[in-house]
């Protein structure tokens, strides 16, 4: 009985995460009026949360409530860097990225180090899940950031990258 309870927890959880997909999309389109840039940053979210869930394959742990927490936060954090360098002015994304890396680069690594504490200090496995969903779904939203993101960006804009 409690698998079963603990399935459907995880269930709803999953579907909070793409209701917070869902929830960013409208936002971004209702602010910027634009559907195919709101759809471009929203696009990146997957991405992040990639890495938690390949960490935890990796180390052959189960899934728990704190990590698609994690995740469902990791959805609103991932797309602020990608906010970041597409609302720069500066006309090749190489100095869009230039100009913005000290905030992306602060951003992330506070991050990272705000949940270290619990991952390894944390007494309940939802903390310690959660942490290390933010950990590592900060990791992959500053790789997709740096790397990803102005590839996809260049393409769909025409914007040059150097």
């Amino acid at each position: 009985m409690n698998f079963i309870k603990e399935n459907v927890t995880i269930y709803i959880l999953f579907l909070a995460f793409i209701g917070s997909i869902i929830g960013i999309l409208l936002l971004l389109t209702a602010i910027t009026e634009k559907i195919i840039h709101s759809l471009l940053i929203t696009s990146i979210i997957p991405v992040p949360c990639a890495l938690p869930l390949l960490m935890k394959f990796i180390t052959r742990t189960p899934l728990e409530m704190g990590d698609i927490t994690g995740l469902v936060l990791i959805s609103g954090l991932s797309i602020n860097n990608a906010i970041f360098i597409s609302g720069s002015q500066k006309s090749l994304i190489s100095y869009r990225i230039r100009e913005k890396i000290q905030s992306i680069l602060v951003t992330s690594l506070t991050n990272m180090a705000a949940s270290v504490p619990l991952i390894i200090m944390a007494k309940n496995n939802f903390s310690t899940a959660l942490a290390s969903s933010i950990f590592w779904g900060t990791i992959g939203s500053l790789l997709v950031t740096l790397f990803l993101f102005p590839a996809v960006l260049s393409l769909s804009n025409g914007i040059k990258v150097f």
